[in-house]
Order: C-alpha cells, then structure tokens, then sequence
C-alpha cells in the first residue's frame, strides 16, 4: 500500500511538471512575492497583568498544520487617477504605514473610458465623456509608477477594453474595432514597461465587462457576452504580450453568473494567466450588520465557482489559474462604522486561507457620502481630511503583528473568529475578532504545548456599531474629532504581558485584536532556523512547507529514509507533500552558489 501510495505521489508530481512544461502559467506566481517576516520585539509595552483561571473557552493553534502562505500582495488597494497628484507627493506615509503590498490603477468603471496618452478619438459609436490619463492634477501613470515603487509595492493596471466596441473604424467591423483597441492597450504596455520600464506584470484587460453600469457594455442594442470578450480578449493579449511577453493578463469572470464564466473560460484558456473577481457582498438595501458579517463566506464559495469553471471547461487542472480578488468592500452606512473593520479583518483572513493570489479593496481616498468606500476621509465633517477609517489599522496590523504563514486554528467560543500565523523565527501571530457586543475570553493552547512565555497584543475597537459612530480606539488612542482614530500608528506601544496555558486573554466588544506570541525560551520550542543552512517550516508538516535560506534554488528532490528518490521537481519555496506517506524525509535543494539538505518529518 506505501509503495501504491508513492507511486501515485509521483504520478501527481509527473503531471504537475508536465503541465508546467506545457504551460508555464500553472503555477500561482504570486508566491513569487512571499517573504519571510518577523517580529521585532519592542523597546517599549505597556505592561499589563493578565487574569489567571479557566475562562470556559479554549483556541487551539496548531503549529505544524500550516494552511497557505501569507502574501504582501494579499493586502491591496485600488489607488485612482481621482485621487490627484497630490496623493504620491503628499500622501505617502499613510500607505507606507498601512504596509499594503498591492495597488490598482487607473479606476474601477473609469478605465473602460481612460486613454492613457490623452490622445482621444474625435468619434464614438456611443456617447460618452472619456478620461484623459494626461490631465493635470490627476495622478497620472508616471506617479503611480513611482508610487508603487517608492512603497516597493505591486502595481496592478486595467486596460480599456470596451474600447474594443464603442471605438469607431472606417472599415466600421468588430475586427477593425478590436485590433484597434487592442493596439492601443499594447500601446499601455509599452509605455510602462519599455519607456518609462516600470516591470509591471499584472495587467488587467477591461473592468466588470459583464455590468450594465459599464459604458460600452451595450452599444446601441448590441450588449456583450461572455463569449465576444473572450474572443476579444486572446487579441488583446496577443497584441499586449507581443510588447512585452513577461506580462501577466486577467480575465474578467462573474461570481452572479457562470454563463458568463463558462463562455469567457472555454475561450481564453491558454491566453489567461490569472482570473478578476469582485465582490461587495450584499445589495445596498439588504446590507445590514447581520449580512455583511455573515457574507465574508462568499469568499470561500468563489474560489471553489473558479475551480469548478476550470474543471468544466478545460483540461486544467483546479488551480490552473490564480484569482485576483481586485475589487471589495461592504455597501451601505456600515461602510464607516466598525462593521466594516469587523468586515475586513475577517475578509483578510479568508482571502489568505483560500490561496488567492493577490486583493485590492475599493478604494483609497474618496469624498464623504453615507456609504463611502473611502479608506481615507475627504471632506468628512467628522474626520481631519486623509486621516483613515476603522479598516486602515487592520491592514497596518496585519502586516506588522502577523506571520508569513497561516496556521489552523480553532475556537470553542462562537462568538470570536481566529486566525494564526506563523513568523520567520518562531513567533506566533493571532488575529481575534469579536463582533459581539460583550466583551469575550478565552484560554490559549499551541498545539507543540509550548504555552509559557511573553506576548504583545493590539486592540482596535469601537464603542458601538451605531450607524453615526464613526469613531474607533487602537490601544486606547483616538481623534479629537468627532469621527476618526489616532493620527498615526507608528507610536503607539502594545500591551505586553507573561503568558501560560491558564492565562484568560480578554478581548473588547466590537473589536479585532492582533496577538504576537513569542515561546523561544522552553526547550523544544519550533524556531525556524537561519542561515547558514537549510530552514523547512513548519516541522513536522501536513500539508505546504516552505523552504527558506535557498534564495539561489532552482530545484529540490526528496528522498525516504530508505534514500528513495520520491520528489523531484523545480524548485519553489513553498511545497505541498501532502501526498507522501506519514514519516521521516530527506529534502535537497541545489543552485549555482547554494545547496543544502534537512530532514522533516511528514505527518
């Protein structure tokens, strides 16, 4: 049965190599963006002394089960042409301190209308009032190159592709309409990458095509289908990868319409490098407490509608595709209160644990309404014009207070979700939300029962979820506005305390609340280890395990303790061997300057 069970573990392998051989686009290159994170542990806390006793709730952290890995480019947002020149010059510490590692660009419904060089055709087959990427004022191309790389952020552009049927020819056919907007978003491409050589991959080709609120969607009477933008779509990519063929391309899919999937699916197949979805969760009228909180499960059923649309409609295999979740947020007046901080976190959470590639909320800075997406206040009478929302500290404390790996986790208490993470040396990250209106407790247990050491924990919370409440706390700091939270984050000094298996950790009503644990001084304690020499975590290991110290690797081969050769594929830093058997294995990784071995054990 062992020896059934490592043939068809190479049998899995052999199919993935030659899928990769076939296609080099089956793989998520996003992983391409992972780093290994640690904690540095403060010069400064606020000491506190935590409860002792049993609180009647236990969350259990499971070290060696590791989920996904956790990707900079997982925290993103859509950075528009709207938001001004000012926004690069001016602005920069507050996305530098938000510690996103993804920006979208130039709009959302706008860059099916922008022109990027400002050269706008004098006649349209439809009415319309284009944007001119050129205006002055408007955050133009060249700033958000600059943006991105002044953040060492990805950047991430959408192309106009209902140019394709609003453009005017004189040979007036869909050919000459689609070539020529084609060419004009190659045109993009060049620009970027070959003058101004930004080496931006990710490229978008149009916005929510399947909408009705899009203009060019119906051009007098002719509407769109799924399957006329998948046929557009191989020529724009055609045109956009004959400039550049390192760039990477999306397709528009519909999470409220598999027809459209399945029509755009059986035509792009091997011209798609990644797949775009969006989501705002629930309509306006239905977006109460209640349904924004409990639609964060959308995320899970829209990777599985992506698998399912690759299996349905190609030879593929599930996760040929990366997906890019590029537009988010709730809709209604909680889009300003703390609901949506609640919202975030747990989005954050579930975007990770479903392996999507890359995530970018709508959006940075925008004018106040009831019901603004805005993560940044403008023109809020209640808030100091650019300070941020609720959401924005989740982000900088996602970044700054959780690993680079997402551990199982659980919780007996229903009333609280979990999310673990593991760092780079060994610390322990814990993003708790409390979305009740009481204050919860818990008791900790890791899985290894290393439960004896420190930790430092931030709080963001509110006082209420009332629909005029716009204000929130981070460790008891806030506005002097009416509206709003601390000016800034960087100052603000975590509660730190000494930890045990009997500690009752206390969590805030209407809050989220980042946990770093650190257990290195009990003997036995799982640190991964630095250089000089091989580093595998977690260890043992379930599922995925990433390889560090190996940055020169181009390929890994695996053997049994038998000194069987039972893996051997291009090197990745992160690697599934959840189908090897349960036992001790050898792993090599080689390149031009480095190699080295380590033993692990499969569980």
């Amino acid at each position: 049965m062992k020896m059934v069970k490592v043939i068809s573990c190479l049998f899995t392998i052999l199919q993935i190599v030659v899928f990769i051989n076939v296609n080099a686009q089956n793989r998520n290159f996003y992983l391409d963006t992972w780093r290994e994170k640690t904690y540095q542990k403060p010069t400064q806390g606020i000491q506190v002394s935590l409860e002792k006793g049993k609180s009647g709730n236990l969350v259990t952290v499971f070290v060696t089960d590791s989920l996904a890995p956790v990707l900079p480019v997982q925290s993103g947002l859509n950075t528009t042409f709207r938001s001004g020149t000012d926004m690069y010059k001016k602005r920069l510490a507050n996305y530098r301190e938000s510690g996103m590692g993804s920006y979208r660009f130039p709009a959302g419904s706008g860059s099916n209308i922008y022109f990027w060089d400002g050269k706008i055709p004098d006649k349209f087959l439809i009415h319309l009032t284009p944007i001119d990427g050129t205006v002055s004022g408007s955050l133009n191309i060249e700033e958000f190159v600059a943006f991105c790389d002044s953040l060492d952020a990805e950047a991430t552009f959408v192309v106009n592709y209902f140019y394709a049927r609003y453009g005017f020819t004189p040979e007036g056919t869909r050919e000459s309409r689609v070539k020529q907007a084609a060419e004009y978003a190659a045109g993009f491409v060049n620009y970027v990458n070959r003058v101004l050589r930004a080496g931006v991959r990710n490229w978008e080709i149009g916005n929510e095509c399947y909408g009705k609120w899009e203009e060019g969607y119906d051009v007098n009477g002719s509407i769109v289908t799924g399957k006329e933008y998948g046929e557009d779509f191989r020529v724009f990519a055609e045109k956009m990868k004959a400039v550049d063929p390192s760039i990477k391309v999306g397709a528009v899919m519909y999470p409220k319409d598999d027809n459209w999937n399945d029509q755009v699916m059986k035509e792009v197949k091997n011209h798609a490098d990644f797949l775009v979805v969006h989501n705002y969760f629930t309509l306006e009228n239905e977006a109460t407490i209640q349904n924004i909180l409990a639609g964060t499960s959308q995320i899970d059923d829209i990777k599985k509608q992506m698998e399912g649309c690759i299996l349905r409609n190609t030879v593929f295999p599930a996760d040929h595709y990366p997906v890019a979740f590029t537009e988010y947020n709730c809709r209604g007046p909680h889009t300003t209160t703390f609901v949506n901080a609640l919202f975030t976190a747990e989005v954050l959470g579930r975007i990770v644990e479903n392996k999507y590639g890359l995530a970018t909320r709508w959006v940075g800075e925008w004018p106040w309404k009831t019901g603004t997406h805005g993560l940044f206040a403008v023109d809020d009478p209640d808030q100091v014009n650019y300070s941020f929302r609720q959401a924005y500290p989740v982000y900088h404390y996602f970044d700054k207070a959780s690993g680079d790996f997402l551990l199982k986790s659980a919780s007996e208490n229903e009333q609280i979700k979990v999310f673990a993470t593991a760092f780079g040396d060994g610390k322990k990250g814990l993003m708790v939300i409390n979305s009740s209106g009481v204050e919860q407790s818990f008791n900790l247990n890791f899985s290894d029962n290393q439960n004896l050491g420190e930790c430092w924990y931030y709080e963001i919370y509110a006082n209420s979820t009332d629909e005029t409440d716009k204000k929130f706390y981070v460790n008891g700091m806030t506005s002097v506005t009416k509206g709003g939270g601390p000016a800034s984050l960087e100052g603000i000094n975590p509660y730190q305390s000494d930890f045990n298996s009997e500690t009752v950790f206390k969590v805030k009503k209407y809050s989220v609340t980042f946990f770093v644990f650190d257990t290195s001084l009990n003997t036995g304690s799982s640190i991964r280890l630095k250089k000089p020499g091989l580093s595998l975590f977690p260890n043992p290991v379930k599922t995925l395990m990433q390889i560090n110290n190996c940055d020169d690797c181009s390929w890994a081969d695996i053997f049994s303790i038998n000194g069987e050769k039972v893996y051997s594929s291009a090197f990745n830093k992160v690697l599934d061997v959840s189908c090897l058997n349960s036992g001790n294995y050898l792993l090599r990784a080689y390149g031009r300057i480095f190699s080295g071995s380590a033993i692990f054990v499969k569980q």
